[in-house]
């Protein structure tokens, strides 16, 4: 498919659904409002809500940019993702309770490694299955879609100009092949030897210990068949293998003091995140993993914002028709109110964590907290006065609180950005003679 009718599609799909959002916006104030209206009706709309969500998420299958469009934005060498196919297939961390139902957590073996993208552009060969020939292409590394019978060919040509290359350790029909193609167009400081995380599905230390040692000796016996290396025996999980000038191996090694974990998923992460950055470090020692963008994100973000900021528009146009001075006038004044605020405050509080990113100073962090914190108070405090937000005391309470909370917080963060403008004149660079 075309990336013009790509586009084309997205963009349709995603259009259909943010009006769809609007309109289920006001028919639950409707149905929710007045009276005579059928448990039926109420269940289809936030049925339809549901679908035009989705709608809304799914469009961003057809709006990822191809490679070869992030090759002309950036242009540094590529960092090469090889997998086998069924890598991709998303697994289950963590099971959140919610309510009556649960909430999987789920990640591929890829969405562990995306900060390699500070490195260069994050890449591997997508499968030829029905999805992507219908154009829905997959988040997380960037994809080349090739002909099953030039695959081979385009993997050599991607090696030869590949930054670093990430070798999955797994069972596939093209394993062989691809082990062979690394040694014989990759110097092995360029190599990464990837031993994928598994769920592990145990409540105590022990029991994922018990496990991860059951993977580990499945993909020791891989590494071990087709490398010299000799893996140690199993102490802690292994997920990253680099290697030095003199071809010894390099064992990732996780520095994270943290006993406790919210989710299995955050403790893989981090546990992967740790040892990618103690090989590259020796490896690669000149990159900063910390900071990487993935083009098309920001703006798959903003889709998300926009059809929010929709559905909320669409409740108060629900809650404007109950008026009976309803007028065009009442909407526009509703939206020239609500609409810049939740943007103005987004943006700030966006900003502020991006600058406090940049910086990485744990204090300075602080600021978008108080700035979110007030923001907060503050939207809803615009939502009640636009009478999108009913009486209810949990709301009174809240807009009597409006006003210490957004002093509190306003004057911490003014404080810390003037703290924060004293710090970068002090440590500015001498200009040169």
């Amino acid at each position: 498919m075309s990336e013009n009718t790509r586009t084309v599609i997205g963009y349709t799909t995603y259009l259909i659904g943010t009006v769809g959002c609007l309109l289920c916006g006001v028919l639950i104030i409707d149905f929710f409002t007045l009276k005579g209206s059928s448990v039926g009706s109420v269940l289809l709309t936030i049925i339809g809500l549901m679908a035009c969500t989705g709608m809304v998420i799914f469009s961003s299958c057809f709006l990822v940019p191809p490679f070869d469009r992030i090759a002309e934005i950036d242009n540094r060498p590529p960092v090469l993702f090889l997998r086998p196919f069924n890598e991709d297939q998303s697994r289950t961390y963590d099971v959140i309770p919610a309510g009556e139902s649960t909430v999987p957590i789920q990640g591929t073996s890829e969405d562990f490694l995306l900060a390699l993208n500070a490195i260069g552009p994050f890449v591997s060969i997508g499968e030829p299955n029905w999805e992507s020939r219908i154009g829905i292409f997959p988040l997380g590394a960037y994809r080349i879609f090739v002909r099953h019978q030039g695959w081979q060919k385009k993997v050599e040509e991607l090696l030869r100009k590949s930054r670093l290359v990430v070798l999955t350790v797994g069972e596939s029909a093209g394993i062989e092949w691809e082990i062979e193609a690394v040694k014989n167009n990759v110097n092995h400081t360029s190599l990464l030897l990837y031993l994928p995380p598994r769920p592990t599905d145990a409540l105590t230390k022990k029991g994922r210990a018990k496990k991860e040692k059951a993977f580990y000796e499945e993909f020791r016996a891989i590494i071990e068949k087709h490398f010299p290396i000799h893996l140690p025996n199993f102490q802690d999980a292994i997920y990253i293998i680099g290697f030095t000038e003199d071809g010894n191996p390099i064992f990732g090694q996780s520095t994270s003091k943290r006993k406790w974990w919210l989710t299995e998923m955050d403790r893989t992460s981090t546990a992967v995140s740790d040892q990618l950055k103690h090989v590259l470090s020796v490896i690669l020692p000149d990159h900063d993993l910390s900071s990487y963008t993935i083009i098309g994100q920001a703006a798959m973000y903003a889709r998300y914002v926009v059809a929010t900021v929709l559905f909320f528009f669409g409740l108060g146009l629900g809650w404007i028709g109950l008026d009976s001075d309803f007028s065009i006038s009442g909407v526009l004044r509703m939206l020239f109110h609500v609409v810049p605020t939740i943007i103005n405050y987004l943006a700030l509080v966006i900003g502020w964590v991006l600058i406090a990113k940049y910086f990485r100073r744990v204090w300075i962090w602080i600021i978008p907290v108080c700035i979110a914190t007030g923001s907060v108070f503050t939207i809803i405090f615009t939502l009640y006065q636009n009478r999108l937000l009913v009486d209810v005391n949990f709301i009174y309470t809240l807009l009597n609180m409006t006003g210490a909370v957004n002093t509190l917080t306003g004057v911490i963060s003014s404080l810390l950005i003037l703290v924060l403008g004293i710090w970068l004149n002090r440590n500015k660079p001498s200009p040169s003679e």
